[in-house]
């Protein structure tokens, strides 16, 4: 009678006739081709003579080694597949290398960057590939292994218009703006310190150093430290902090110059001189051109996270006189900044911050707005507020 099973010629184990591997160990019973069973020790087919490949025999066919590179408009791909011995020297020797260096860049691959180190290749991490024995019985020692993918990032220069472009397009509004705006080119946008002297090499190539802007350089950095937009060391050196290099970026997107200096035109009303000017002071233009001595407040954040800038809050109203400026001023402090104690100065600040003509006396354009608009309220000089019949003029301002 035929017997139903087979002994397996590996491990002696008994298997059902039909069987062609031993589920106890997987050596290969019987050939893939012809179906013949195999001898044991055979290093092929007796019938037809095709080789069994997991036997580790001269006659196998043997393993390639391979290095396999791409290269894309985007990204650079190094892939290579070892045998089982190469590859696991190699595994080795790149695990003590990463751990070594922390994640750098392995020697094997520094042909792969660029020779002038203009871009930078972000490298994965190699994740340390098993021991050749604790590997699966149906691994395959030829599959390709990945070794490195470095994607080549646009550099970041190219991401923003040339300085002298901003330049031309005057998009600064204020002198200040000017300075966090170098400060950022003169920092490789972010990355590294700079000296005033970068600050006013900057001002060269652009072409606007003069003797005033030279000799106002210290206290607009100073505005700028203060404001939070740079970082202050001891040696005479500067960084960018987050909210300066937020504000150059928006600088750079800007559509609209700032005016030059000297061809705004305003009107008497706008300067503090017209009717209103007289009836409210009652010295008539005499008074209105009074000494003015309000000034800029370095401290006040006029990008704070989190909520409107001055330049985005004022965007949303269409003003035609100073007069609505002053109401729009005093509600961002109220609405805004949720700011107490608002003064002329604080007027004065957001003016200039703006980069619009500053009338000749901030304090009496103001006053001119409580009297003749009704809009705000001067009583106490050093805590004006918006009435009731400036938050109506705020809330309908496009229906007026």
């Amino acid at each position: 009678m035929e017997s139903s099973s087979i002994t397996c010629i590996n491990c002696s184990k008994s298997l059902p006739l039909k069987a062609k591997f031993c589920s106890h160990c997987l050596a290969q019973l019987r050939c893939k081709k012809c179906n013949e069973p195999l001898e044991k020790e055979a290093i092929g087919c007796m019938e037809c003579g095709t080789p069994i490949l997991n036997k580790s025999t001269t006659g196998q066919p043997q393993q390639s080694n391979t290095i396999t590179f791409t290269e894309t408009q985007t990204e650079r791909t190094f892939q290579a597949s070892f045998s089982d011995a190469v590859g696991k020297d190699l595994t080795g020797i790149a695990r003590d290398i990463m751990n070594a260096k922390h994640m750098g860049i392995p020697s094997i691959l520094q042909p792969l960057l660029p020779a002038n180190g203009a871009e930078e290749a972000e490298y994965q991490e190699i994740n340390p590939a098993p021991n050749v024995s604790d590997l699966p019985p149906n691994y395959s020692p030829n599959a390709v292994e990945t070794v490195a993918t470095s994607a080549i990032a646009p550099r970041k220069e190219d991401e923003y218009p040339s300085l002298m472009t901003v330049a031309m397009r005057r998009l600064p509004s204020t002198e200040t703006e000017w300075v966090v705006l170098y400060g950022f080119f003169a920092s490789g946008f972010g990355k590294k310190m700079f000296t005033r002297h970068d600050l006013i090499t900057l001002y060269e190539e652009t072409k606007r150093k003069s003797t005033d802007k030279t000799n106002a350089l210290t206290s607009n950095i100073k505005a700028a430290v203060q404001s939070g937009k740079f970082n202050a060391f001891t040696d005479g050196e500067y960084c960018i902090m987050d909210p300066g290099i937020e504000l150059a970026k928006e600088i750079m997107t800007r559509t609209k110059a700032s005016p030059l200096p000297g061809k705004s035109k305003q009107s008497k009303e706008e300067k503090g001189e017209g009717e209103d000017a007289s009836a409210a002071s009652g010295k008539g233009k005499r008074g209105a051109k009074s000494t003015d001595k309000s000034k800029r407040l370095a401290e006040i954040d006029f990008y704070p996270t989190g909520k409107d800038s001055l330049k985005a809050y004022f965007d949303k109203f269409d003003t035609k006189s100073d007069f609505e400026k002053v109401l729009v001023f005093v509600s961002y402090f109220t609405e805004i900044l949720k700011t107490g104690g608002i003064t002329y100065d604080h007027i004065y600040s957001c003016f200039d911050e703006r980069g619009l003509k500053i009338p000749i006396n901030v304090a009496q354009t103001t006053r001119n707005t409580a009297s003749a608009k009704k809009w705000i309220n001067t009583t106490d000089s050093k805590n004006i507020t918006v009435t009731t019949a400036g938050k109506n003029k705020l809330r309908h301002w496009n229906n007026d």
